[in-house]
Parts: structure tokens; sequence; C-alpha cells
């Protein structure tokens, strides 16, 4: 893997009349560049889990929330480190590295539904990153109203197609990898599935699960295709597919057949149509027909990100 060689320099933090130069943040009783990485050494990873907070859990590793030196809040996503040589290892170890490598690149973009990295140590396979307090879209998702759930899901299409640009498949798309601001501003984390065929199956396209298949960025407008039912339809984003009845066929095939098969896939509680937030019978209309095409089983027939951001712009 090829190093990071830009790595942030901290300075002393001016006095209390000096103003924080531009494109700076201060971070504890330091000032750092916020457009550059910081390569943290691992007693400073330790002293920040140690007295920082689990906040989340996966198959691959835990996330805290911390305090960095002393003032800034932060999260450190720290994979887990297996036995040596083992393929357990290697899995974690190559989803650290390709975490670490798209985020480095993605941070030039400074894009507002995009998951911001501050810094790593590859001793301890912890990257630190900005944190939020909003929780991920899969635990809250239920409670919002169709404004604020039109407005998250356009941001992580906006989101998407700048991944897009960078020519990098996320692959993993799901409620569960999009966090929320304060604000219910969509951020796209977790990136150690990119370019990968590392997917959750009710999720991915059916090109992805198969080893040595060839797919494109068109596999995350299936994802997104798919999620756009999950949530507008209020399933079970965890575990979907109990509703959609996969039986026998595989995932995709499934919710192809599922979204099809409905009239409306837009949830009563959100076409409150007696309020300015309720989604209209005409936009419920074209979320179904945007579900479709996003989530056509041949990868040709799906729409780019660019376009789909115009249909959601049009709902």
């Amino acid at each position: 893997m090829e190093k990071i060689e830009e790595k942030s320099e901290f300075q002393e933090i001016p006095k209390e009349e000096e103003e924080v130069p531009e494109g700076k943040m201060v971070l504890g009783w330091q000032i750092y560049d916020e457009n550059k990485i910081f390569e943290f050494s691992w007693q400073q990873i330790n002293n920040m889990v140690m007295t920082g907070k689990e906040v989340g859990k996966g198959l691959n590793g835990k996330v805290f929330k911390v305090t960095v030196e002393g003032s800034d809040i932060a999260a450190v996503k720290q994979y887990k480190i297996g036995k040596p040589g083992s393929q357990k290892d290697i899995g974690y170890l190559n989803q650290y590295q390709t975490e670490r490598t798209v985020l480095t690149e993605l941070k030039e973009l400074k894009h507002k539904n995009i998951i911001k990295l501050i810094g790593y140590c590859d001793e301890k396979r912890s990257l630190v990153l900005e944190f939020h307090d909003g929780g991920n879209l899969a635990n809250n998702y239920h409670t919002l109203e169709w404004n604020d759930l039109k407005k998250i899901i356009t941001q992580v299409a906006e989101g998407l197609k700048a991944i897009h640009e960078r020519k990098i498949t996320f692959v993993d798309l799901k409620p569960q990898n999009v966090l929320l601001d304060e604000d219910n501003n969509a951020k796209i984390c977790d990136f150690g599935s990119c370019n990968t065929e590392v997917c959750t199956p009710i999720y991915a396209a059916p090109q992805v699960p198969v080893v040595g298949e060839e797919f494109t960025n068109k596999a995350d407008v299936y994802s997104f295709g798919a999620m756009l039912a999950v949530l507008t339809m209020r399933l079970d984003a965890e575990n979907p597919k109990a509703e959609i009845n996969v039986e026998g066929d595989h995932h995709s095939t499934a919710l192809n057949r599922f979204i099809r098969g409905k009239t409306k896939i837009v949830h009563y509680k959100l076409r409150d149509t007696e309020t300015e937030t309720g989604c209209s019978e005409e936009s419920a209309k074209k979320v179904k027909e945007l579900a479709e095409i996003c989530t056509n089983l041949k990868e040709d027939a799906r729409p780019t990100m660019e376009e789909v951001i115009a249909k959601l712009d049009a709902i």
C-alpha cells in the first residue's frame, strides 16, 4: 500500500487575541491543518480510547467517541487485529488499508456528505474521524418526516456521485453506513468495502457477491434503490428480507419483484397530504419509479447518480 506522504504539522495555538488561520482548526492545545492528515502514535490512540466511550461495534472492530488532545470530540474507528497470518487478520488489514486509502483521497473533495478523516495509526489499525451525535440512518429513519427523509436521501445521492467521480465504487451502501449530524445531514461512512465483493446481500446488486464477476459503480445505484425502497416503505433496515419474503430467490430478484408488486412504496405515515411535510401522491409515484429503475437487474439499465439526483429534484 502506498504510504501517505502528506501529514499535518501541529503548531502552537496563537494567543487569545489572534485569530485561528483560515483552513485550520483548534485541536486541543494545538492548531491542526484540516486539509491534511495527522499520523497519531499508538500511545495517543490508547489514551483517547481509554478515556473515551464505545459507541459502536461491528464484525471488524469498534468505534469510540473520544476527546482529541483534551479538546475536540472525534471518533476512533479501531479495526480488529487477529492471529498473525490468518485469513481473518488479512481481511481486517485489507479493510483498514482500503478505508484509509479511500478516505485520504476523498478528503480532497471536502464533500459535506462524506465522513472526513482526521488521522490514522497503522500500528493500532485506527482511523480518527469526525464525530456526529445523530447516530446512523438505520436507527433513526422511522421518526423522520418526509421532507427530512427526502433531504437525507438526496444528500446520500450527492455523496455517491462525488465518490463515483473519483472512480470508486462504495459497494456496501445501506442505512447503517449513513451517519446523521445534529441537523439530520447525511454523512456516508464505512469505506472498507470499496471496490471489493464485500457487501450486505439484501442491498447488493446481483453482480457484486459473485467472485470474479465484473461490476461497476452501477452496483451502488442498485444499493441506493434498495435503500430508497426500504426507507420509504419503513421496512426493518437491519433485516428487511423477512418482509420482502426472499425464500429461495436471490436477494436482488426478490427485492426487484417486491418493489414492482407494490402499488405504492411510500409508507402511509409519510404520505400525510394534510400537512406540507407529507409526500404527495404524485411524488410517491415518482419514488416508486425511481426505486424500480435503480434496482433493475441489468447494470446498463440503471441510471447514473447524476441522473438519480435530477429525478430526486423533480420529486
